[in-house]
């Protein structure tokens, strides 16, 4: 064999060799981008899911939120209707109006406070609920004879209120009393501590005692407790006008303010006009 036959076969040895892993080389590429597509296709797709259960999740956790909103709105409404029946009968200085006005006060001073409260959130649903019951175990409106005793708690639970709910409410409401808070003003500043709703609730409910609405329902427990008109004029000295340095809040106290000097302007007219009755 000639050296040139050599070298021919030898540089086609070589050129065989180049060509194996030139193929090699492209098999293995085509390999690795079917490999890429293939997990690109996997991530995407995961992704989609991922993404799906995303937004499943948001829209159950939404859907749960909306039918506990909702279920709170019920009860609300079946303890009205239950403390509005429960309250027929009394006089017009605690009746269902008062409640009505209570809490209209309370979402205005919520919405007022809300943003000043920035340790604690304040609640609404237990702020008119415990607007609505806080009178019903007023002991000076005492139940019939003839009618079972319902206690706030029962009323809660039979208008379907969680139990802890029920628990927060009951509190607040047996912790509203001006007179109560007299007698026990530390166990008052505990419970004010933890629940600022209770201080919210108490405003509004003193603020309803104040101003032309206050001088009204005063002259109408009065009447209705066989009082002159001059035994209403001391309560006002005695409880009403003490209720602005009582007042838990900062738009409670200037609400109040303004009721208390309606309050004595009236009293100073009537001591004038009637001067000569005592």
């Amino acid at each position: 064999m000639t050296m040139d036959t050599k070298e021919r076969r030898r540089a086609a040895a070589f050129a065989a060799m180049l060509a194996a892993a030139w193929a090699c080389e492209v098999a293995v590429f085509v390999i690795l981008a079917a490999l890429s597509v293939a997990a690109t296709n996997a991530f995407l797709l995961n992704k989609d899911k991922s993404e799906e259960s995303s937004e499943e999740k948001t829209r159950n956790k939404l859907m749960k939120v909306r039918k506990t909103r909702q279920e709170v709105i019920d009860s609300e409404k079946l303890v009205a209707e239950k403390v509005k029946s429960l309250m027929e009968g009394r006089d017009a200085s605690h009746d269902f109006c008062h409640i009505e006005r209570v809490c209209y006060l309370a979402e205005e001073l919520a919405r007022l406070e809300a943003p000043l409260e920035t340790e604690r959130e304040i609640s609404m649903p237990v702020i008119r609920l415990a607007c609505l019951v806080h009178d019903l175990e007023d002991r000076k409106y005492p139940p019939p004879a003839s009618g079972p005793l319902i206690s706030t708690k029962q009323v809660l639970s039979d208008a379907g209120v969680k139990p802890g709910l029920a628990d927060v409410v009951v509190l607040i409401a047996s912790n509203v009393s001006y007179s109560h808070e007299k007698i026990h003003e530390e166990a008052v500043d505990g419970t004010l501590e933890v629940f600022p709703e209770l201080g919210i609730v108490q405003d509004a409910d003193r603020l309803d005692a104040l101003g032309a609405v206050g001088i009204s329902r005063a002259f109408v427990y009065g009447g209705a407790k066989g009082r002159d008109l001059n035994d209403s004029i001391v309560h006002f000295g005695e409880k009403l006008e003490d209720l602005e340095g009582r007042m838990k809040t900062g738009n409670g106290r200037r609400m109040a303010a303004e009721r208390t000097a309606r309050i004595r302007l009236f009293k100073q007219w009537f001591e004038e006009e009637s001067e000569h009755s005592k």
